[in-house]
């Protein structure tokens, strides 16, 4: 049984562009009517396209797919299995760590209400943090900003961090000054290390 071009189509739910470019990488040879320059898909061509697209589903490209079903020997092939399963178990870890963030960020927000008026002393927990904000005007040093810029890249996992003296608090002085932190235990997992004008807090009420 041969199919034409636009049935393969329909059939495997993929565009006709797909499959010209699955027949110029050698994936399919379809055979071509010499009077009607038609392209017709027997049931090799599918099999090889269902291959296609069950590679597609972990996510590969389809340079790799292509590669991978058409022109690979076996040693390429496990590599390219080797290194997906690598990308998709960091995905996971990130997706878990992300999993963690939001329902630590879901506890504090569902607290909002409870201290309205009030205010509460409790133990903070170790953190990395460091200060680009005094007062009203950031430090737009070529150190600071690169390091912001850095430390954006791990949102939402930094917090913004805020800093103010007893006295200030109590209206003594008008000083405070804003940055970011980082819990110890998301920094290490980020690889930051403790260098001015990172400094780090020790858990403490």
């Amino acid at each position: 049984m041969r199919y034409k071009i636009g049935d393969v189509a329909r059939i495997l739910g993929i565009s006709a562009d797909l499959l010209r470019y699955y027949e110029k990488k050698g994936v399919v040879t379809p055979y071509k009517d010499a009077h009607n320059d038609y392209r017709y898909y027997d049931s090799w061509d599918m099999n090889f396209l269902m291959d296609c697209l069950w590679y597609k589903q972990f996510g590969f490209g389809i340079d790799q797919i292509a590669h991978m079903v058409s022109d690979c020997d076996y040693d390429a092939l496990l590599q390219q299995l080797t290194d997906k399963s690598d990308d998709i178990e960091q995905s996971l870890l990130h997706q878990e760590m992300l999993l963690r963030r939001i329902r630590e960020h879901r506890g504090q927000i569902s607290r909002v209400r409870d201290y309205i008026g009030k205010c509460d002393i409790c133990q903070s927990p170790e953190l990395l943090c460091y200060l680009n904000r005094f007062n009203a005007t950031f430090d737009d040093s070529q150190e600071l900003t690169m390091l912001s810029q850095s430390w954006l890249n791990y949102m939402p996992f930094t917090q913004r961090y805020f800093e103010i003296t007893q006295e200030d608090l109590l209206g003594k002085r008008d000083n405070f000054a804003w940055g970011f932190s980082l819990t110890t235990d998301y920094a290490q997992i980020f690889e930051i290390t403790e260098e001015p004008p990172v400094t780090r807090l020790p858990s403490c009420r």
